[in-house]
């Protein structure tokens, strides 16, 4: 879900609530509590109010193709399709070809966690460098996966989990964490003279 900060303040009209409250018992039948926005809501005013839709996390932009209208999804979709990406996240599933990931942190915390981000990897990795499930990719300078956005699927709720979408990518790469090298040290018996 899209961080709620300025753009979607959770309480709002609480402070008025609280001072009607203290002046009586009972509320008064002026009191009017507006509803939540719904997800198609919330993704609506994202893409209505973020003048460059490509800076949002990964996080925001499944939650806009999983809730939004099919135009506010489609708007989205036409700036991410064929574009490079980092899927930062937690390994699923793994095969020489495939990498299955969880980035959104409801995906993390399913039980059991999904892979909400699929990524077809351009050449296939040999058998050691298949990274383990549980295993993290994030950004350089650590262990970074990267792919081009391809296709995405809206998967509808249940019972026991939000609407989601599913993200495809093609075309991935592991690239391995950057290895930091020790600072250069004189050789023994060289000093500096001072």
């Amino acid at each position: 879900m899209p961080a709620h900060g300025t753009l979607f303040p959770l309480l709002k009209g609480l402070d008025e609530v609280k001072s009607q409250a203290a002046l009586t018992t009972f509320p008064p039948a002026t009191l009017a509590i507006a509803p939540a926005a719904t997800p198609a809501e919330i993704a609506h005013k994202v893409v209505a109010e973020t003048p460059n839709l490509t800076t949002l996390n990964l996080e925001d932009k499944e939650f806009i193709l999983a809730n939004g209208s099919p135009d506010d999804a489609a708007k989205l979709w036409a700036l991410l399709k064929n574009q490079a990406t980092p899927v930062p996240g937690t390994v699923i599933e793994a095969s020489a070809s495939v990498i299955k990931v969880a980035v959104t942190q409801d995906a993390r915390n399913a039980n059991p966690p999904y892979a909400d981000f699929i990524v077809h990897l351009k050449k296939p990795l040999e058998e050691k460098e298949i990274p383990a499930v549980g295993s993290e990719f994030n950004i350089q300078p650590k262990a970074e996966l990267d792919g081009i956005y391809d296709t995405y699927t809206q998967v509808p709720a249940t019972a026991a989990s939000d609407q989601t979408a599913q993200i495809v990518l093609r075309d991935g790469v592991v690239v391995p964490a950057e290895k930091k090298t020790a600072p250069h040290k004189p050789a023994a018996g060289h000093h500096r003279a001072d």
